[in-house]
């Protein structure tokens, strides 16, 4: 890909890791809003789920 962003790829990960992975950043997400972490640490977080759950559509999990 040549001049455009480069996603994160997770061709190292097996699909239960991307698995796990996505149940950790769901927690963390969860932790972080029930203590009213500022806004840009959630935001950052929704990204990384969305990230991870976009990887696991395209690699048919």
């Amino acid at each position: 890909m040549m001049g455009g962003i480069r996603k994160p790829t997770l061709s190292n990960k097996t699909t239960i890791q991307v698995r796990n992975e996505i149940l950790r950043l769901e927690e963390e997400l969860l932790e972080a809003k029930i203590a009213d972490a500022p806004s840009e640490e959630v935001k950052k977080l929704q990204i990384r789920i969305r990230i991870f759950k976009g990887v696991k559509k395209k690699s048919k999990v």
